[in-house]
Protein backbone atom coordinates (compact mmCIF):
# COMPACT_ATOMS: atom_id res chain seq x y z
CA UNK A 1 0.00 0.00 0.00
CA UNK A 2 1.38 3.61 -0.99
CA UNK A 3 1.22 6.25 1.39
CA UNK A 4 2.10 3.97 4.45
CA UNK A 5 4.24 4.77 7.28
CA UNK A 6 5.15 2.12 9.65
CA UNK A 7 6.61 3.88 12.98
CA UNK A 8 7.11 3.34 16.84
CA UNK A 9 3.96 4.02 18.73
CA UNK A 10 3.30 7.32 20.59
CA UNK A 11 1.13 8.53 23.57
CA UNK A 12 -1.19 10.33 21.01
CA UNK A 13 -1.72 7.45 18.97
CA UNK A 14 -3.45 5.61 22.27
CA UNK A 15 -6.94 7.00 21.32
CA UNK A 16 -6.72 5.63 17.58
CA UNK A 17 -5.50 2.30 19.01
CA UNK A 18 -8.57 2.66 21.59
CA UNK A 19 -10.94 2.77 18.83
CA UNK A 20 -9.30 0.06 16.38
CA UNK A 21 -9.40 -2.22 19.72
CA UNK A 22 -13.09 -1.63 19.61
CA UNK A 23 -13.31 -2.24 15.75
CA UNK A 24 -10.99 -5.19 15.75
CA UNK A 25 -11.62 -7.49 18.43
CA UNK A 26 -15.07 -8.61 20.56
CA UNK A 27 -13.16 -7.94 24.04
CA UNK A 28 -11.02 -5.27 23.23
CA UNK A 29 -8.38 -4.07 25.56
CA UNK A 30 -9.12 -0.83 27.53
CA UNK A 31 -7.23 2.34 28.15
CA UNK A 32 -6.20 1.51 31.20
CA UNK A 33 -4.46 -1.90 30.14
CA UNK A 34 -3.14 -0.14 26.82
CA UNK A 35 -1.52 2.38 29.31
CA UNK A 36 0.19 0.07 31.63
CA UNK A 37 1.38 -1.93 28.69
CA UNK A 38 3.06 0.90 26.72
CA UNK A 39 4.96 1.74 30.17
CA UNK A 40 6.45 -2.07 30.29
CA UNK A 41 10.13 -1.94 29.02
CA UNK A 42 9.16 -5.23 27.82
CA UNK A 43 6.37 -3.72 25.28
CA UNK A 44 7.02 -3.12 21.60
CA UNK A 45 4.24 -1.23 19.93
CA UNK A 46 4.56 0.03 16.33
CA UNK A 47 1.54 1.85 14.32
CA UNK A 48 0.73 1.82 10.68
CA UNK A 49 -0.10 5.26 9.91
CA UNK A 50 -2.01 6.55 6.48
CA UNK A 51 -1.80 10.60 6.00
CA UNK A 52 -2.62 11.60 9.66
CA UNK A 53 -4.53 8.68 10.41
CA UNK A 54 -3.30 5.79 12.28
CA UNK A 55 -4.92 2.33 10.19
CA UNK A 56 -3.26 -0.31 12.03
CA UNK A 57 -1.21 -1.16 14.82
CA UNK A 58 1.37 -4.10 16.26
CA UNK A 59 1.75 -4.72 19.90
CA UNK A 60 4.11 -7.70 21.63
CA UNK A 61 6.70 -8.31 24.22
CA UNK A 62 10.53 -9.13 24.41
CA UNK A 63 11.80 -11.19 27.42
CA UNK A 64 15.56 -11.94 26.94
CA UNK A 65 15.78 -13.94 23.17
CA UNK A 66 12.32 -14.21 23.27
CA UNK A 67 9.62 -12.53 21.26
CA UNK A 68 5.40 -12.58 21.96
CA UNK A 69 3.17 -10.75 19.74
CA UNK A 70 -0.15 -9.99 21.60
CA UNK A 71 -1.95 -8.06 18.58
CA UNK A 72 -2.18 -6.93 15.44
CA UNK A 73 -5.55 -4.42 14.24
CA UNK A 74 -6.10 -2.87 11.03
CA UNK A 75 -9.07 -1.10 9.86
CA UNK A 76 -11.63 -2.85 8.17
CA UNK A 77 -11.48 -1.35 4.82
CA UNK A 78 -7.80 -1.62 4.82
CA UNK A 79 -7.29 -5.21 5.12
CA UNK A 80 -5.70 -7.53 2.65
CA UNK A 81 -4.33 -4.47 1.37
CA UNK A 82 -0.72 -5.49 2.87
CA UNK A 83 -1.05 -3.33 6.02
CA UNK A 84 -0.93 -6.26 8.22
CA UNK A 85 2.02 -7.47 6.55
CA UNK A 86 3.84 -4.59 6.73
CA UNK A 87 3.29 -3.94 10.59
CA UNK A 88 4.37 -7.81 10.98
CA UNK A 89 7.43 -7.36 9.15
CA UNK A 90 8.58 -4.44 10.52
CA UNK A 91 7.92 -5.98 14.14
CA UNK A 92 9.61 -9.09 13.09
CA UNK A 93 13.07 -6.75 11.82
CA UNK A 94 13.06 -4.32 14.96
CA UNK A 95 12.46 -7.44 17.32
CA UNK A 96 15.62 -9.02 15.66
CA UNK A 97 18.11 -5.93 15.94
CA UNK A 98 17.61 -6.68 19.63
CA UNK A 99 18.64 -10.22 19.71
CA UNK A 100 15.19 -12.05 19.61
CA UNK A 101 15.45 -15.66 18.30
CA UNK A 102 11.98 -16.87 18.68
CA UNK A 103 8.60 -15.47 18.47
CA UNK A 104 5.42 -16.58 19.92
CA UNK A 105 1.91 -16.01 19.07
CA UNK A 106 -1.81 -17.69 19.67
CA UNK A 107 -4.14 -17.05 17.16
CA UNK A 108 -8.20 -18.44 17.33
CA UNK A 109 -8.32 -21.30 15.05
CA UNK A 110 -10.95 -19.86 13.54
CA UNK A 111 -9.12 -16.47 11.99
CA UNK A 112 -8.25 -17.86 8.71
CA UNK A 113 -6.72 -14.76 7.22
CA UNK A 114 -4.29 -14.25 10.47
CA UNK A 115 -3.04 -18.21 9.86
CA UNK A 116 -2.35 -17.36 6.64
CA UNK A 117 -0.50 -14.24 6.89
CA UNK A 118 1.67 -15.85 9.74
CA UNK A 119 2.18 -18.92 7.79
CA UNK A 120 3.01 -16.93 4.72
CA UNK A 121 6.28 -15.32 7.34
CA UNK A 122 7.32 -18.80 8.18
CA UNK A 123 5.27 -19.39 11.55
CA UNK A 124 4.52 -23.23 12.24
CA UNK A 125 2.02 -24.26 14.76
CA UNK A 126 3.32 -25.59 17.69
CA UNK A 127 0.58 -26.28 19.94
CA UNK A 128 -3.20 -25.52 21.07
CA UNK A 129 -4.64 -23.57 23.74
CA UNK A 130 -7.79 -25.06 24.94
CA UNK A 131 -10.03 -22.33 25.67
CA UNK A 132 -7.56 -19.45 25.30
CA UNK A 133 -10.39 -17.39 24.06
CA UNK A 134 -13.80 -17.63 26.25
CA UNK A 135 -15.46 -19.49 22.86
CA UNK A 136 -12.49 -21.00 21.17
CA UNK A 137 -9.43 -22.72 21.34
CA UNK A 138 -6.11 -20.97 20.47
CA UNK A 139 -3.53 -22.02 18.25
CA UNK A 140 0.13 -21.54 19.00
CA UNK A 141 2.84 -20.38 16.42
CA UNK A 142 6.43 -19.75 16.77
CA UNK A 143 8.88 -18.60 14.21
CA UNK A 144 12.49 -18.92 14.50
CA UNK A 145 13.92 -15.95 13.66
Amino acid sequence: MQNLLVRPFKESDLPDILKLESECFNEPYSKELLLREVTLPITRIFVAQKGEEVVGYVFGWVVGETGELNRIAVKEELRKKGVGKRLLKEFIERIKEEGIKELFLEVRKSNTPAINLYKSFGFREVGRREGYYRDEDALVFKLNI
